[in-house]
């Protein structure tokens, strides 16, 4: 038996702790924008089928999570992985896709021993064309205009009118993984029941989770070891502590300061408005109407002007931020749980370490965080390509191979010998091969994200400490699960006007007092008609 899907059901796993995807997708407007019809999300959700959930057990975490609270971590890699897969997957035939990478650009499959290896293990060569994250919305309106869709596509949640891209162009999955369906494909089974909810569109299945769980939501890091170095004592019991932690960590005169990037996220998270909305008395608002707004921004502003954030900080892209806080010449970096390993992997520097932060209140007492969704993407099959849907998501299901098997450590670390060599029984990658892993697939299928860094069981479960202290405080973004088709193709462009709007006065080009009636003129250029279609779902979702 499979899950019924309901929007009561979905919005109570929202906003109980599991928020979904914001994809624009699940509960929402018809494609007019102006009503919430059954044409794209409507009461046909509330028949739709998700695929049953089998949790992989064939191996058990050394740092069990709890559902909602924190993520499972594992301290070793099991000294002899399982196969998920008897056989390759694929079928012969090449695989062709579209995705992004962050990061550097990888090398040609004639000099990348990682892609050739993948390849060979699946039984079909990836062709995926990846492009940089932030070029993908435009490659894929080339694409989708051009008709030109490959095999697997990665959706992100900034593209416009999601619904009705996926009903016209994607594979009605449905038949293939709605409850027990599934079975056939145990990785993609292993992926919780949340993910699935933010890949229902017009009451079927039309695509795949990318899960990320808990991972996405965010916290500032802090660089351990430049910290202890310096006997600084980082316990932040409130705004002041947390100025003074920054006054103690910059040494301009030695090319170093406080924060990576723009702290105004965590101070709002200390004044309770963090992120665009929120629930208040059965309404969604604007968090950014709040007065607390001047209080976040004028704080920001005062670290910007004493000097604690490098000073290109401003037009920094999170490439550079990445590299100032792993050269330390920054201390502070505001960033999801899924970066806390990674900055180990990467750091290159002995001794290093990192810790989270708490979110206290801005003056005592507790702050409040909001929770990321479990998906950081979704992916979808062509409809063109129905003639080999099996094919396809047994290639899907091999990339999902969880934590634990022959298929993941393939997957995460290359081959032995080659991209990383065993210490102490655990995968530590090789420096000369890092560039290689760019291919774009782990945004075309995924497993469920773990906590694991090898060789330190102390590493491991650091991050999943600091969930444990930290989330029984978070919210949840009330607006995930829903859909407005107005938000759908506008918002990314209103995010970036406020983000710019934020920059000025951070920087010191317009004051602090030009924020309340810019943002009144952003509610009267749309905000507010993506308010009441967020509403007028909610309203329906009860």
């Amino acid at each position: 038996m499979g899950s019924t899907f309901t929007r009561r059901g979905l919005l109570q796993a929202s906003l109980g702790g599991s928020a979904l995807l914001g994809l624009g997708a699940l509960v929402g407007c018809s494609s007019s924008g102006t009503g919430t019809g059954d044409a794209v999300n409507g009461a046909s959700n509330n028949k739709a089928m998700l695929p049953d959930h089998l949790p992989y057990d064939g191996i058990t975490p050394d740092f069990p999570g709890q559902p909602g609270l924190s993520t499972d971590a594992y301290a070793t890699y099991p000294s002899e992985p399982v196969r998920a897969y008897a056989t390759a997957p694929g079928d012969g035939q090449p695989l062709s896709g579209l995705s992004y990478f962050n990061g550097s650009l990888r090398p040609d499959l004639d000099r990348n021993l990682y892609w050739q290896a993948m390849n060979t293990a699946i039984g079909s060569d990836l062709q995926i064309t990846v492009v940089p994250a932030a070029e993908y919305g435009s490659k894929f309106a080339t694409v989708t205009a051009g008709n030109t869709l490959p095999d697997m596509f990665t959706i992100l949640p900034t593209l416009p009118a999601i619904p009705q891209l996926l009903q016209a162009r994607a594979v009605d999955l449905t038949p293939y993984l709605a409850g027990d369906a599934i079975t056939a494909y145990p990785s993609l089974a292993n992926i919780p029941t949340a993910s699935w909810q933010g890949c229902v569109f017009g009451g079927k299945i039309r695509a795949l989770p990318i899960e990320r769980g808990l991972q996405t939501t965010k916290l500032m890091y802090l660089r351990r070891d430049i910290a202890e170095s310096a006997g600084l004592d980082a316990q932040v019991s409130d705004f002041a502590d947390f100025r003074s932690l920054c006054a103690e960590l910059s040494a301009p005169q030695s090319n170093r300061w406080a924060l990576a990037n723009l702290p105004l996220d965590y101070v709002r998270s200390m004044l309770a408005i963090a992120g665009p909305w929120t629930l208040e008395g059965g309404t969604i608002v604007s968090n950014w109407t709040r007065e607390e707004q001047l209080d976040a921004l004028e704080a920001a502003r005062g670290l910007y002007e004493a000097g604690y954030l490098n000073p290109d900080v401003l037009a920094a892209p999170p490439s550079q931020t990445n590299e100032w806080f792993h050269a330390g010449t920054a201390a502070l970096k505001w960033d999801t749980y899924s970066a806390w390993t990674g900055f180990y992997v990467y750091s290159g520097v002995e001794g290093f370490g990192v810790q989270g932060l708490p979110v206290p209140g801005f003056d005592g007492g507790k702050g409040q965080p909001v929770l990321g969704a479990p998906n950081i993407a979704v992916s979808a099959i062509s409809a063109d390509s129905e003639d080999r849907i099996e094919t396809i998501l047994k290639i899907a299901d091999w990339l999902a191979a969880p934590f634990g098997t022959q298929e993941y450590l393939l997957n995460k670390y290359g081959e032995e010998g080659v991209h990383h060599e065993l210490q102490d029984g655990n995968p530590v990658l090789l420096d000369e091969r890092k560039g290689e892993y760019g291919l774009g697939h782990i945004y075309l299928a995924a497993s469920p994200t773990v906590f694991y860094y090898p060789g330190s069981a102390e590493i491991s479960r650091e991050p999943q400490d600091h969930q444990r202290s930290m989330l029984p405080d978070a919210v949840p973004d009330p607006t995930v699960g829903l859909y407005s088709e107005t938000g759908s193709r506008s918002f990314a462009g209103i995010v970036q006007d406020v983000e710019a709007l934020e920059a000025d006065i951070i920087g010191g080009r317009r004051p602090v007092s030009e924020w309340t009636s810019e943002i009144e003129a952003v509610l009267a250029g749309g905000l507010q008609s993506i308010l009441d279609e967020y509403n007028e779902a909610y309203e329906q979702s009860q």
